[in-house]
């Protein structure tokens, strides 16, 4: 260290002194503020991902944004997470748009997760792939499973 650095630290806590040295060498707050702000309006939900987490690391991106003393509008943040929706909620975001709820973050997250809930199950039917495998006696034959497991189906009809 420098004649002048160990002077100034002498009788520094070690705290005291990585806070200056973070505010003389550390990252610039404009260059987080611009980093964490491309991620929160380049960010898209992949179709089939789960809208929880992805809406919990938005809100969590916009919390890192105001602690840098950079406050988004409250509407914008909420664009923020509906504009990084796929096409597959589309109907929710025009439900959105033609009703205008007055929501929180919490409450927004709740109905993206009842419709990613309801879509679900408006898929149609699950198909478990039931396939003959082998036969053992007249009334038993083994069946293979969509998960990948046999089981043994008695009193079936003929396939």
């Amino acid at each position: 260290m420098s004649d002048e650095f160990s002077w100034r630290f002498e009788s520094a806590q070690p705290n005291e002194i990585i806070q200056v040295l973070n505010e003389s060498f550390g990252v610039p707050d404009d260059d987080k503020r611009y980093s964490t702000s491309c991620c929160i309006f380049n960010a898209k939900l992949k179709e089939g991902a789960s809208v929880m987490d992805h809406v919990l690391y938005m809100i969590e991106l916009i919390e890192r944004l105001s602690k840098l003393a950079f406050f988004l509008h409250e509407q914008l943040e909420k664009d923020a997470i509906l504009n990084s929706l796929p096409d597959s909620y589309r109907l929710f975001l025009t439900h959105y748009r033609m009703t205008k709820p007055v929501l929180n973050f919490h409450d927004l997250l709740g109905l993206l997760q009842n419709f990613e809930k309801d879509n679900q199950l408006k898929k149609g039917p699950v198909n478990v792939g039931l396939q003959v495998n082998k036969r053992f006696e007249d009334n038993e034959r083994f069946l293979n499973v969509g998960d990948g497991r046999t089981v043994p189906v008695l009193a079936l009809e003929d396939l």
